[in-house]
């Protein structure tokens, strides 16, 4: 991938692909009247990390800039409504998605929010969320290689506290502060 704003480009294209593929699997499965994924509800949501894609993607909506952290679990909460729908992290886009993964006796099974539906055709959809998050994963090594950004996360509750102390993702970021742990 090039470096610069070529390549920054092209990746940001990669995951909004990415973030879209991840939506199209959650409506499928969501009820027809649901305002969105998840019926429109807040039970999975928290305080999370994000990679240094993630939050720049939510720092360059603008979104977060007249929003003071709501005092919830999550810091973008409002009345139990997600006040950065469009722009919230993969993490909150695939929440409540039925999953396959190996149980306690070691067997396969589908897992999923007991408030998500079946899809159109009546089918229990399996979401390749792994194949997903590794997609994110390389998206995020990608931009890091872009802007010349080390690795590291940045906790959600932080970055809604104070946006203006990581607006350097928005350019060439140097020095930027990073948590290994979701702050609480």
């Amino acid at each position: 991938m090039p470096a610069g704003s070529a390549g920054l480009g092209i990746t940001l294209d990669r995951y909004r692909a990415l973030l879209d593929r991840v939506d199209e699997a959650a409506r499928a499965v969501s009820p027809p009247e649901s305002p969105g994924p998840c019926g429109g509800c807040s039970a999975c949501c928290g305080s999370l990390s994000l990679l240094p894609l993630e939050a720049y993607a939510m720092l360059a909506t603008g979104l977060l800039d007249d929003l003071p952290p709501a005092a919830a679990a999550c810091p973008l909460l409002d009345d139990g409504r997600c006040r950065v729908q469009g722009a919230r992290p993969f993490a909150c886009r695939a929440r409540g998605l039925p999953v396959r993964h190996l149980d306690a006796e070691g067997d396969w099974s589908t897992g999923a929010c007991g408030l998500i539906g079946r899809d159109v055709s009546g089918q229990d959809p399996v979401a390749p969320l792994a194949e997903w998050a590794a997609m994110l994963f390389h998206l995020d090594r990608e931009y890091r290689g872009c802007v010349g950004l080390r690795s590291g996360r940045i906790g959600l509750a932080d970055l809604c506290r104070a946006p203006g102390r990581y607006r350097a993702l928005l350019s060439v970021p140097a020095g930027l502060p990073f948590a290994s742990r979701v702050a609480t």
